[in-house]
């Protein structure tokens, strides 16, 4: 799987940077409503 960059060159999906940054977004939530990781498990399915 890959993803177009602004700049047009493609690039390899890397589930980890997406990952990271979904956790990065959910700093501060309540975790017992909010869980990044199964979000981003369940997305990809």
């Amino acid at each position: 799987m890959h993803v177009i960059k602004r700049d047009g060159r493609q690039e390899r999906v890397m589930f980890d940077k997406i990952t990271s940054r979904i956790q990065k977004l959910c700093y501060g939530l309540n975790t017992e409503f909010v869980d990044p990781v199964s979000y981003e498990m369940h997305k990809n399915m």
